[in-house]
């Protein structure tokens, strides 16, 4: 006993000590980014997000992104948890000045709101034209959310990206999730949603201001890029999915699948490209269905390397059980693989069944089988829609266009002055007063 309280009590001297040096090192922070911000002219967007680089899901990609192709318009300053000792505290490149902040564990998401209001103040009191821009319902838009209640001049932009069940929006962690949302759009100025089945959703939750649908996008020159890195081992068909392993995914609804595809097409191989808790489960899965030989698990595969599989495939395949819009459907269709699909939350604005792709039902092994089968038998079939998917991702997801619509969005918080939004009765109706 005297042992652990010893420990802890060195533990906890440890952590003030921390404390004290993070408090002292913050006022050399502050007048590093003071003497800097000065020198600029340009607006200032600051982005909270919960995770980032090296960290890459949906959410992370579009800032990325975002960030680079309007670098000549803003300068960013991203502020994220930390979550990784090898993660660098601090970071420069062409996204902007990215601070990760935290002690490098996956606790410091739950210390972003707390840290980042400190460093926010340090960029805010240099710039009289700053945005606050919050990344999903996340720890870093309610970061923002604290941020805002500090400085309440400054316009707070929130974008939506939720990709889990209405349920789990409605229920998880105690109800906490739909109260923290219902804060955050009561407090944003302006909201963006990734597809209208989320604009939608924060309809439901009683956001009665204006939605901008601008949906994430790709890097269609990068996926347009032919990779021969399969050429020499092309003696069976390949099915490819980009998930995170999650129930949500339906990954097990795709494993279940091959048992049937492989009775039509028995030389068929199935890349699953990403990692996460069931995967264990999945592997366990496909070696009890009897189809291991036929699944390969490649982990996480770096985003930089997703054309290349992507290219090695006759069809992609996805069968969400939910899903805020979908990133991986966009990539494949502009690397012109067919896809297969689940008529999922936001995917059916990617997704017309029929013409850019086929439609599986939900949780239906047989049925996603027969969709898969369709485009392996018919490669002629499978191309037609490819090319459409194709032709409508180079129209309406290409980066330039993203980029352009959230320009615009920036440009308009930073020249309205703060607003007070008032339900009026109406249905989606508004009133704003200039405050």
């Amino acid at each position: 006993m005297r042992g652990d309280w010893f420990l802890s009590r060195a533990a906890h001297d440890n952590l003030k000590t921390y404390y004290a040096i993070t408090f002292l090192l913050q006022f050399r922070y502050e007048n590093y980014y003071a003497v800097g911000l000065k020198k600029m002219s340009r607006p200032k967007i600051i982005v909270f997000t919960t995770a980032y680089r090296p960290l890459v899901g949906g959410a992370e990609v579009a800032i990325e992104e975002i960030t680079r192709w309007l670098a000549g318009d803003f300068d960013f300053w991203i502020l994220t948890a930390r979550m990784s000792r090898t993660a660098l505290a601090r970071e420069i490149g062409p996204d902007g000045t990215i601070i990760r902040l935290g002690f490098g564990t996956r606790f410091d998401k739950w210390l972003l709101p707390f840290f980042a209001v400190w460093h926010a103040h340090a960029i805010i009191r240099a710039s009289d034209r700053v945005v606050l821009w919050g990344m999903d319902i996340s720890q870093g838009t309610f970061a923002a959310l604290v941020t805002g209640w500090h400085f309440r001049r400054l316009p707070f932009v929130m974008t939506v990206q939720y990709g889990e069940s209405k349920e789990r929006l409605q229920f998880g962690r105690g109800g906490w999730i739909r109260r923290a949302f219902r804060v955050m759009l009561m407090r944003a100025d302006q909201v963006t949603a990734i597809s209208s089945y989320l604009r939608d959703v924060i309809r439901e939750h009683g956001y009665c201001g204006q939605i901008a649908v601008i949906p994430n996008g790709a890097d269609t020159k990068k996926f347009q890029v032919q990779s021969l890195k399969f050429e020499d081992e092309r003696k069976h068909k390949v099915i490819m999915t980009i998930s995170r392993l999650t129930h949500k995914n339906g990954v097990d609804i795709l494993i279940r699948a091959i048992v049937h595809v492989k009775k039509e097409t028995p030389a068929v191989q199935c890349l699953i490209a990403g990692d996460g808790p069931e995967r264990a489960n999945l592997e366990a899965l496909a070696e009890g269905l009897g189809v291991r030989d036929a699944v390969s698990f490649l982990g996480t595969v770096p985003h930089a390397e997703l054309a290349g599989y992507l290219h090695s495939a006759d069809v992609f395949v996805r069968l969400s059980r939910s899903e805020g819009m979908g990133n991986a459907f966009v990539e494949a269709m502009a690397a012109s693989v067919p896809v297969v699909a689940t008529a999922a939350g936001g995917i059916v604005d990617i997704v017309e069944d029929g013409v850019t792709g086929l439609f599986a039902e939900s949780d239906n092994p047989r049925d996603a089988a027969e969709k898969i089968i369709r485009i392996l038998c018919d490669p002629d079939f499978g191309a037609a829609l490819a090319a459409q998917a194709h032709a409508n991702i180079m129209r309406r997801f290409d980066w330039d266009v993203i980029a352009e619509k959230y320009k615009h969005v920036f440009r308009e918080a930073l020249s309205v002055e703060k607003r007070i939004t008032i339900a009026t009765g109406q249905e989606n109706g508004h009133l704003d007063v200039v405050v």
